[in-house]
């Protein structure tokens, strides 16, 4: 029998799966019952959702609906959409744990000083509904995005990325903030850690006074965009370039254009909320996929 690359990924996830749950992942995942060790494991559960995630599948009916169509020869015990969509419910902490793992294994490049800083907003509620939502209220509140010119209920995802060529930015922090925290108040509490970067960030983070002292007590330099009155083209200048973005007003966002203008995608399925738990998951959720994505294709 002929396998196919496309095959030889889609085991090479399995095992991947398989290791990380006899590992680490089996405690978040421990039954109480008789009903211990189901016939659809939560390994094959895992295995479908991040396949999905790999074909670019961003809702768990497209995943479900993928999977039944085209793997159902590999997968011939998958149960109903509604008992898929409660394992995934149940599987919220050990996905998170799986993400944690994703994010420790990455492939950084230590020489890489050229770092990429943005926020983007997971949206719970948007409109008029925003004013009425009440999921995770520990987590979420309502807060204003100026680049998409919206009010909404939710929460930030801010993220610290190393330049990659031509591909999205590998991850080094991440960070949930409710939707209200300003950018610039979340920088100023974690780049004091950092020593000797170039971070290019949006206007946002501009604040003169701590881009010195960031500069003089750790080495690192913030460049960020100045728009200029009367001309097409947001600026950076530095001490030898001048980098120049054609699109007027369009913000230095690394993650909005790869996952936030994809259509049909929902950062907080539907069928999350009515459960406590996997929102938690689920507000990372473009971080998870950007790290998913990073391991399969480097």
């Amino acid at each position: 029998m002929n396998v196919t690359t496309c095959e030889i990924q889609l085991i090479k996830l399995y095992c991947i799966v398989c290791q990380a749950y006899d590992n680490r992942l089996a405690a978040n995942a421990q039954r109480l019952s008789n009903n211990f060790r189901p016939q659809f494991t939560d390994e094959e559960c895992i295995t479908i959702y991040l396949w999905g995630l790999l074909q670019r599948k961003f809702e768990v009916k497209a995943v479900y609906d993928y999977t039944k169509m085209h793997l159902s020869d590999w997968f011939p015990r998958l149960p109903s959409y509604q008992a898929f969509s409660n394992r995934l419910c149940f599987l919220a902490d050990t996905l998170r744990e799986f993400s944690v793992m994703l994010v420790e294994n990455l492939p950084y490049d230590a020489e890489i000083k050229t770092y990429l800083m943005d926020s983007m907003p997971i949206v719970v509620a948007k409109g008029v509904r925003s004013n009425q939502a009440r999921v995770a209220k520990e987590f979420c509140n309502k807060g204003y995005c100026s680049s998409q010119q919206m009010y909404y209920y939710g929460i930030k995802l801010h993220v610290l990325g190393q330049k990659r060529y031509q591909t999205l930015p590998l991850p080094i922090l991440s960070l949930i903030t409710p939707a209200s925290e300003n950018d610039l108040t979340c920088a100023k509490g974690f780049l004091d850690a950092f020593h000797g970067l170039d971070i290019y960030a949006d206007k946002a983070y501009r604040n003169t006074s701590w881009q010195k002292s960031l500069l003089q007590d750790n080495q690192t330099q913030i460049f960020t965009p100045v728009k200029l009155l009367g001309r097409r083209y947001w600026t950076v200048r530095t001490n030898c370039i001048l980098l120049r973005f054609p699109v007027p007003g369009r913000p230095l966002n690394p993650f909005s254009h790869g996952f936030m203008r994809k259509p049909k995608f929902n950062p907080l399925p539907r069928f999350a909320l009515c459960r406590a738990c996997f929102p938690l998951f689920s507000l990372a959720f473009p971080l998870f996929v950007c790290c998913l994505l990073a391991v399969f294709n480097p």
